[in-house]
């Protein structure tokens, strides 16, 4: 671990022992707290991902907000701002972006022995298929790179240093960062050049970082716990597209799900989900009149549901970092962390 996240790590035990998570639940009590997960994973990565919690991390955060939350789900949230109605004090709310199919093999099973409602958030294009979203795929390519001590011979990526010399994490983060801002036709000749250099094992990582099935979706809907929203058809950033592909990534998604589920979609999650970054007023004022009646972000800090727009819901996050940290974990979701981000 980092000497910076050592020292995180302690300050955030030391605010714990103080109390300070207990005083910023009370002060918050009327606010929504909506947390961010990706995928739940058996497996250890290494390098780590992001995106992939470890089961052990997820139980402790699961225990700990049903002990002193009153997790919601979807349909509450849906109805509250149908009616105007009042949420409960410490309400929470728990999502998972993307799709992952660990949602269904790791995460449901917890899910359903501990009776705490889900929202997963779907990129329906990728359901019943083995396809991998871009920047999973490029973390596994770039490490296959690295454990074969081979140089990326990309423009596009040249500018990030030399991967022989530099830590994967910084490296793919950059290059990620760099990819989400081009189109998708030059992404997909990056990653081309990229797979006629390296191959990986695709098999192995299938049942973490692979997208969940039509049976496994109805399984875990029919199941009353887990409900779905959109998350675009291809995880594109709304931002990105020319006006004319919304209705592929923002209407058809929802006509799918509603399809498959047999009931209509409300919900929806931006990919990346920065405000005036990712998604604009007028990709906003296009969710409503498709239908949709909810919008999350990945702007982190609790919601008021009185006074905040319902298309630009704010989540914290939960990845494999220091963000998965008990300590940092409960001071999060108190909204410790963003107060003092605004000041």
């Amino acid at each position: 671990m980092p000497n910076n996240d050592y020292f995180k790590s302690a300050l955030c035990h030391f605010l714990v022992c103080c109390q300070m998570h207990r005083l910023f639940r009370y002060v918050n009590r009327n606010r929504l707290f909506v947390v961010n997960y990706h995928g739940i994973c058996r497996s250890d990565y290494q390098p780590s991902v992001w995106t992939q919690l470890p089961r052990e991390r997820f139980i402790q955060q699961m225990l700990y907000v049903k002990k002193y939350y009153h997790i919601i789900s979807m349909q509450d949230l849906i109805e509250a701002i149908d009616s105007g109605s009042y949420l409960p004090p410490k309400a929470a709310l728990i999502t998972f972006d993307d799709g992952l199919r660990n949602n269904y093999s790791v995460a449901y099973p917890l899910l359903k022995k501990y009776n705490i409602p889900a929202t997963v958030f779907l990129t329906t294009d990728y359901i019943d298929t083995n396809a991998l979203l871009w920047f999973d795929e490029l973390f596994f390519l770039l490490r296959e790179m690295k454990h074969l001590d081979q140089e990326v011979n990309i423009q596009e990526l040249s500018c990030f240093g030399n991967l022989k010399t530099t830590d994967l994490w910084p490296y793919y983060f950059n290059a990620v960062e760099r990819l989400k801002r081009t189109t998708a036709d030059h992404r997909d000749v990056v990653l081309a050049q990229l797979r006629s250099m390296v191959s990986f094992d695709r098999s192995s990582i299938i049942d973490d970082f692979g997208i969940l099935s039509s049976p496994q979706i109805k399984e875990m809907y029919d199941s009353g716990l887990v409900d779905f929203g959109v998350h675009t058809a291809n995880h594109r950033i709304l931002q990105n597209l020319p006006a004319k592909e919304w209705n592929k990534e923002i209407h058809n998604p929802r006509k799918k799900l509603s399809e498959l589920l047999g009931r209509e979609i409300y919900s929806f999650c931006y990919p990346n989900g920065q405000p005036g970054l990712d998604f604009s007023k007028q990709h906003v004022d296009f969710l409503h009149h498709a239908g949709y009646k909810c919008a999350f972000t990945t702007k982190a800090r609790l919601y008021n549901l009185r006074k905040n727009e319902p298309f630009l819901i704010s989540r914290v996050p939960a990845g494999n970092d220091t963000t998965s940290n008990m300590a940092f974990f409960k001071l999060n979701v108190a909204s410790f962390m963003s107060f003092f981000k605004r000041t």
